[in-house]
């Protein structure tokens, strides 16, 4: 009895973490869908949010060969070491201008953030599709992993760039590692959020310690939560 206390305390910290307003996030409450500008905030009475801005990560390999598994990310044990944690061999940049991507690092430390789309960049073709592993965790240890298969849209008519529309928590416990990197080859992640969340803002605002965004619709797709749908 007094485990299952425990656990369900343990388990409200971390659902107040990943949402500041309480709200239960969970992947099957996460739909795609394609509706008006005006329905996704039908009944809510609101003002629609702006779109937000991405998180920019560009990785470079600067050798001659391909390298696997690269990681990056997982700031809570990443900040300060080699290559902040990144692979050997790769280079690591933060494309928003005067923010490092060690800096971007320890904001994760900080905030926890709702991914809704991932727009991947890459001169060449095959790299685009290389697949991606997530990993998650949190401060009990535990955790789990998917694996997000990039494809490119038969209706789209570039080559080099793609939309990954995959829901994802981003925090310091977050990693990813993309399969392979080919040699002399850059490529670029921005990855768009619909809902940011930071325990500076928790403090600051009780109850509103959240922000939400529009979806970027990169691929002429809306990403709607059930729950706002139903307000």
């Amino acid at each position: 009895m007094k485990k299952d206390y425990f656990d369900n305390e343990l388990n409200n910290v971390e659902e107040e973490f990943l949402s500041a307003d309480g709200d239960d996030w969970n992947f099957d409450d996460d739909v795609y869908v394609d509706a008006p500008e005006d329905d996704m905030y039908a009944g809510g009475g609101g003002v629609q949010p702006p779109t937000s801005d991405p998180f920019i990560v560009t990785l470079y390999n600067s050798t001659d060969a391909a390298i696997s598994n690269v990681d990056f990310l997982y700031a809570a044990a990443s900040i300060g070491g080699t290559n902040n944690g990144v692979t050997a061999g790769i280079t690591v940049s933060y494309d928003v201008p005067n923010i490092t991507y060690a800096m971007f690092l320890y904001s994760l430390l900080t905030q926890s953030v709702k991914i809704a789309e991932m727009y991947i960049e890459c001169a060449t073709t095959s790299q685009l599709t290389k697949v991606i592993k997530l990993d998650t965790g949190n401060v009990r240890g535990s955790g789990g992993y998917r694996l997000i298969t990039p494809r490119v849209n038969p209706f789209q008519n570039q080559t080099t760039n793609l939309v990954a529309s995959k829901i994802f928590y981003m925090n310091g416990f977050t990693q990813l590692t993309l399969a392979t990197l080919a040699a002399y080859t850059s490529v670029t992640f921005s990855f768009y959020p619909i809902m940011q969340s930071s325990s500076i803002n928790q403090i600051q605002k009780p109850g509103k310690g959240g922000q939400s965004f529009s979806s970027p619709q990169i691929d002429g797709m809306k990403i709607l939560d059930k729950k706002r749908l139903s307000r």
